[in-house]
């Protein structure tokens, strides 16, 4: 469908364009406290709740929390009161439609306790503080305190996203999307979850337990030394000497909620392996929308974009920026490692390798290389899959991709601001799907580096094959060799040391010579004897088994006296055999043409049920 036509699929509700009466005051746990819920802060925001993916929302967020409480965070006690990993602006655009407008001031980066704080005041009508109607909350390394401040102060018209937003950053999840319920307070939902990798030097991390009180989600950590990436860049050296070469996890999130653009909220959480750590930030630094992140082109804090739509795109563009710059890295790394290491260990059988358990040792080791590469991929691969998919439904084609809700209604009042935003909205989607495009095609080097890698272990298996039967033919010689000369010399050899009295020969070194030909003759003649028996063995083997075939088709019974009386249970009837019966069995047994079948039924037999 081409833009600016009339459509009635995604598009900007008009009623967003103004401000709207709202009472957004209302906490959702607040509200469920005063219905007499009981639980924590957390238990309450995730638990009640109509939500169907609350069940399972509440069993990763409430593992993630474990035992950490509310109470903690109130009183600022532990990393509660200690970690600085969260920073907030709240600006009012009432009174500056552009400019940095009213902001109320905080003393960044804030801890979980601090932020608690600052959402407890009231968001609108303050006594004293400007109204927060635009709200930015950074949070560099979710932790359980920060989702009970979090939890603890969220209103009931956004709480909703804010789960949804916590979930999906625990649970390194991707998404691309926007929404707009169909029922309830009208609303909308801007959402991006971007998983990715991160290949750099860094230590190990610590080793926690079961009961250890989290300070961060999960992350996959893998350890690439067994690459040898230092071998692609000679000029990277580690500036500490528990660094290593590691894949790690990393995830950036980023919701907008609100009822309007005037009213909103952004969410952005954001693991520290990502952005660095928040506290060493300088206070220069802190003047940036941590959101958008530190790069280049960095949003300054104090130049904010008004609306949501404006605002998270431009997040979106700039932070696909940063992913996509990490899958660059970690594409060339390891196609340039992979191409060195195939390079250097070729899977043809080497000759400049001595031995053949030289050459074994290093196939296999090859072999656990390339099977370690390819279970490196994996994840990535899935991951990025993902989000080439996630984009692919967000910048649909047909015109019913979400994209639309980034294009303004045809019909709309066309002002100067108007204009200036839907051209900027349009010049980041511009950038963005270039940026995905990048992602396609180091998603497509990566899906070949993996099928270059499955070719060479069918190569590598193919020269351990060839190689073994190389092994096992030199055996093979070997044994023969032994057996048809070593043999005979050395019973040669036992026969001339006895003694001469007890031997028809003289001990010569000509009788010797014929004693060898002699016993090298019977080697061959018994392998050739043993050679020639195994078919004879098989047709006397068969013959053998046709007779007794034949024997058992015709009835033929063995020579054989019934000593004593059988029971016969057969379908729950109870055959016996008696000893008039036995009488009988005599002539049976002379009688050699008589069938077993003839004699059964002949016989008379006394049936009683079992059991009866």
């Amino acid at each position: 469908m081409a833009r600016g036509h009339t459509r009635f699929g995604n598009s900007w509700c008009g009623e967003f364009s103004s401000p709207r009466p709202i009472n957004d005051e209302e906490r959702l746990v607040e509200a469920r406290k005063a219905q007499h819920s009981d639980g924590d802060e957390v238990d309450i925001f995730f638990i009640d709740s109509q939500d169907t993916a609350a069940p399972l929302e509440v069993d990763v967020v409430g593992s993630f929390c474990g035992s950490t409480n509310f109470e903690n965070v109130e009183k600022g006690k532990g990393s509660a009161g200690r970690l600085r990993t969260v920073w907030l602006d709240d600006r009012n655009r009432f009174s500056a439609v552009q400019g940095s407008g009213e902001t109320r001031e905080y003393e960044n980066p804030l801890t979980p306790t601090g932020l608690l704080g600052a959402l407890t005041e009231k968001r609108f009508n303050h006594e004293k503080l400007c109204d927060a109607a635009r709200r930015l909350i950074y949070i560099s390394d979710m932790s359980p305190d920060c989702i009970h401040a979090l939890a603890a102060t969220a209103s009931s018209l956004h709480a909703r996203a804010l789960r949804s937003a916590i979930f999906s950053h625990l649970e390194f999840r991707t998404s691309i999307g926007v929404e707009i319920p169909s029922s309830g307070y009208l609303k909308f939902e801007l959402e991006l979850n971007l998983p990715f990798f991160i290949l750099r030097k860094s230590p190990p991390p610590e080793k926690t337990t079961h009961d250890t009180v989290k300070t961060k989600p999960d992350r996959g950590w893998t350890d690439l030394s067994f690459l040898g990436l230092d071998a692609c860049d000679s000029k990277i050296r580690s500036s500490e000497p528990d660094e290593v070469w590691c894949l790690q996890e990393a995830q950036i999130t980023c919701v907008v909620t609100g009822t309007d653009d005037w009213r909103w909220t952004a969410y952005g959480f954001v693991d520290s392996e990502a952005d660095g750590v928040l506290e060493e930030l300088s206070a220069q630094d802190m003047r940036f929308d941590q959101i958008a992140g530190q790069h280049i082109h960095s949003l300054d804090a104090n130049l904010p974009i008004w609306t949501p739509r404006d605002y998270w795109i431009k997040v979106l563009e700039l932070r696909i920026i940063q992913v996509t710059a990490e899958y660059k890295n970690m594409t060339h790394k390891f196609k340039a490692r992979s191409d060195q290491y195939m390079k250097v260990h070729p899977f043809s059988l080497s000759s400049r390798l001595a031995t053949s358990q030289d050459r074994m040792t290093e196939m296999k080791e090859a072999f656990d290389w390339t099977f370690q590469m390819m279970d490196v991929l994996t994840k990535p691969l899935d991951v990025l899959s993902a989000e080439l998919e996630a984009w692919r439904a967000f910048y649909s084609e047909d015109g019913d991709g979400d994209v639309e809700y980034f294009y303004d209604d045809p019909d709309a009042p066309a002002t100067t601001q108007a204009i200036k935003a839907s051209t900027l909205r349009s010049r980041s989607i511009r950038n963005i799907k270039a940026q995905f495009h990048k992602l396609r095609e180091y998603h497509i080097e990566l899906v070949a580096l993996r099928e270059k890698c499955k070719g060479y272990t069918e190569a590598l298996k193919l020269s351990l094959s060839l190689g073994q039967k190389d092994a096992a033919d030199k055996t093979e010689f070997t044994s023969i060799f032994t057996v048809n000369i070593l043999y005979p010399v050395a019973l040669a050899a036992a026969v001339f040391s006895m003694q001469q009295a007890v031997i028809p020969f003289p001990q010569t070194p000509r009788a010797f010579g014929i004693t060898v030909i002699f016993f090298i003759f019977l080697v061959v003649v018994a392998q050739f004897l043993v050679i020639r028996a195994r078919p004879w063995q098989r047709i006397i083997i068969t013959w053998l088994l046709d007779r007794n075939v034949r024997e058992e088709a015709n009835g033929i019974m063995p020579d054989a006296r019934v000593r004593k009386v059988e029971e016969v249970v057969k379908g729950g009837v109870q055959e016996r055999v008696t000893d008039e019966e036995s009488a009988t069995t005599p002539e049976m047994s002379r009688g050699k043409t008589r069938t077993w079948k003839s004699w059964v039924t002949r016989s008379s037999t006394k049936r009683t049920l079992v059991g009866g």
